[in-house]
């Protein structure tokens, strides 16, 4: 064998080499993001499950072990605590929340960005039915 055709047998043991792990780290890449797709997926569930089981304890109260009411009391708790951080916020921003959407506008706004509804000075929505 001559020495261009040792050069040429080398550069393609190399360069197939190089094709060949391209194209493991992509199948790995490929595989990761599948697998990492699945464990967003168990957690939005879980998420999804959480809310389903909060929402059947506000609704009855009832049926739930010591552990799961604690736990749902213990998000109502924090729930209250973040609406009261939200207000003490928009207050602090000259805001309102609309009484109708809950979209935040400015305190002397007229009327909501959106929704439409009419607000009065007070914040309270205005009754614009004429029957």
């Amino acid at each position: 064998m001559g020495f261009f055709d040792q050069i040429g047998k080398k550069a393609t043991e190399v360069y197939q080499g190089a094709k060949d792990k391209t194209s493991q780290f992509s199948s790995e890449m490929k595989l990761k993001s599948k697998l990492s797709d699945e464990k967003d997926k168990i957690d939005n569930l879980y998420e999804a499950l959480g809310k389903i089981v909060y929402e059947e304890f506000v609704k009855s109260g009832e049926n739930f072990s010591n552990e799961v009411a604690n736990k749902c009391r213990e998000i109502t708790a924090s729930k209250e605590v973040v609406e009261n951080i939200n207000k003490e916020l928009m207050a602090l921003k000259d805001m309102m929340t609309c009484p109708k959407c809950g979209e935040s506008i400015q305190k002397d706004s007229e009327f909501c960005s959106k929704c439409g509804t009419a607000i009065a000075k007070e914040g309270k929505v205005i009754d614009t039915k004429t029957e």
